[in-house]
């Protein structure tokens, strides 16, 4: 056996704990060995100063004290039936008396509600809806927009007749469909001189969200393109490397990032709203004045894309995307793509 191994069965050996082939081979070992015998003679010192030690009277009250804290604990884990329902010829016909006003109360309240509520008549039935042959025959009608000169119909509230029914009832679902596809076409036929108005990029580009995937039937992408890049106090890359990233292309959507012909897919993105001083200071070692951002507030993007820059983002209030690769700050714009 090691010294180590010596050392940690001492104690059973001096309590005769051992087997007699393991206090033979402590023997041997202690008799060849000076620092486990020291080892040996240090026990029994303590041993014996330990024994030689005056028993101790615990000071007055000790055990009352104890007594106490134990029954303040076992106080503090008794469980929430037991502090809401006891003593229950307190609390049960209290939570009664509770619940039965409570009834009352509530039983007031709606006796006291709007009459008109109680009195709202069933919606009106809709027309039989003509056969789609007689539909297709008809023509297009252009459908007047609402104005204030002539406002919707409302059905009047109670009971009516029949003919009133078909009075205020709407048109089938169908015929609206027909008169919604002759409007498309009356609008592609107009004329060449007739100006339409059109959503300005500027417009779009506001409207565009993060992930234009999300927006289904619309056929505008929202894209990045690189426009500046600082150099930061210790970069890695001089203007040489930095200018090669020039103009390249971002492509974000809901679940993928594409920069440098590299793509990312699942990504998860977890934004958070940080002091933009605060961050500069201790991610970077920069201030927003040197990085020309303004705000006091910046979007910060974290996500688990492995390509450099993009796992942690910082998106500002102009649209801007800002990334950090061997120490050079790149600046993304915003771009409108059809």
């Amino acid at each position: 056996m090691t010294c180590n191994e010596i050392e940690n069965r001492l104690p059973a050996y001096l309590e005769d704990l051992l087997s007699p082939e393991e206090q033979r081979s402590i023997e041997e070992h202690i008799a060849s060995c000076p620092g486990c015998s020291r080892a040996l003679l240090d026990l029994k010192r303590a041993e014996q100063l330990v024994q030689d030690l005056e028993d101790v009277e615990p000071p007055p009250f000790f055990e009352q004290r104890i007594m106490s804290r134990v029954r303040e604990e076992a106080a503090r884990k008794q469980g929430i039936l037991r502090r809401l329902f006891y003593p229950l010829h307190i609390k049960v016909p209290i939570q009664a008396l509770t619940t039965i006003l409570i009834a009352i109360f509530a039983f007031y309240v709606y006796q006291a509600g709007d009459p008109e509520m109680k009195q709202m008549a069933p919606l009106p039935a809709p027309l039989a809806q003509p056969d789609k042959d007689q539909v297709a025959s008809e023509s297009p009608k252009a459908i007047a927009p609402p104005s204030v000169a002539t406002p919707s119909r409302r059905a009047p509230a109670g009971d009516f007749s029949e003919k009133d029914r078909q009075r205020f009832a709407g048109p089938p679902l169908e015929n609206n469909v027909k008169r919604k596809e002759g409007m498309i076409d009356a609008s592609s036929t107009a004329g060449e001189g007739q100006k339409t108005s059109s959503p300005s990029p500027a417009k779009m580009m506001a409207e565009a969200s993060l992930h234009p995937a999300e927006q289904g039937g619309v056929s505008m992408r929202v894209l990045w393109r690189i426009n500046e890049y600082r150099l930061g106090g210790s970069a890695l890359w001089g203007e040489e490397e930095a200018h090669t990233l020039l103009f390249k292309p971002l492509d974000i959507t809901a679940s993928t990032i594409t920069f440098d012909g590299k793509t990312c897919g699942n990504v998860v993105f977890n934004k958070d709203k940080v002091n933009t001083k605060e961050y500069l200071d201790r991610t970077f070692h920069s201030t927003p004045q040197a990085l020309g951002i303004e705000g006091e507030t910046v979007e910060l993007v974290k996500t688990n894309c492995l390509l450099p820059g993009f796992s942690e983002y910082m998106r500002l209030k102009d649209r801007r995307i800002v990334i950090h690769i061997n120490g050079v700050f790149f600046f993304f714009a915003p771009e409108v793509n059809y």
